[in-house]
């Protein structure tokens, strides 16, 4: 479950570093359908908290948020015809400035939701990082109120995050699962060939 009430309060608390916006959830309601395949339910969860967010240097894409733009289905749309490795099997909900992003593969369900990956210009960089969204943002926002603490405000440095796969493990306990599934493992190999 995605935990809100910290999201809530760090914005309050650092509203020039946490930027949430209101909820449409009767549009919202219109997205599933035009993202292929079955769309993450813990996904359409967060978005009906905040119709897309930026948090630090993170945007979560939300669905008709004249406010924040490009939408989620629009940046779908405009990754896969960009980084054709991921084009089909990566749903990229987060983008940075630094051209990376996170998504969930899209013909991968595993228990209620999808796995998280972080992925890149570059086919090589694509890596799982979370059994599922919900798993993934408990991690993210803890790791963005440590660096709020440090003063760091741009991204995420503490722990080599999401890079350091013993860490992620400690924090995900399918995520070893998934690591050593022949299917997760055949998805990935075939997004890094490109």
């Amino acid at each position: 479950m995605i935990n809100n009430y910290k999201l809530v309060e760090l914005s309050k608390q650092y509203p020039n570093d946490i930027v949430l916006y209101n909820q449409d959830v009767k549009s919202l309601m219109k997205l599933p359908g035009r993202i292929p395949g079955e769309f993450d339910n813990q996904l359409l969860e967060f978005l009906k908290i905040t119709n897309g967010a930026l948090i630090l240097d993170y945007r979560f894409y939300g669905f008709k948020n004249i406010l924040f733009s490009p939408s989620l289905d629009q940046n779908l749309k405009d990754k896969w015809y960009e980084w054709q490795h991921i084009a089909g099997t990566i749903i990229p909900f987060v983008g940075s400035s630094s051209n990376f992003g996170f998504g969930y593969l899209e013909k991968v369900p595993f228990e209620g939701s999808h796995p998280i990956v972080f992925f890149s210009e570059f086919p090589e960089d694509t890596k799982l990082i979370a059994s599922g969204f919900d798993v993934f943002f408990d991690t993210f926002i803890n790791y963005v109120e440590l660096s709020l603490i440090e003063g760091n405000n741009i991204e995420i440095t503490i722990d080599n995050w999401p890079f350091n796969t013993d860490k992620l493990i400690q924090k995900d306990a399918s995520l070893h699962k998934l690591i050593t599934s022949n299917a997760v493992t055949e998805v990935i190999e075939s997004i890094k060939k490109g």
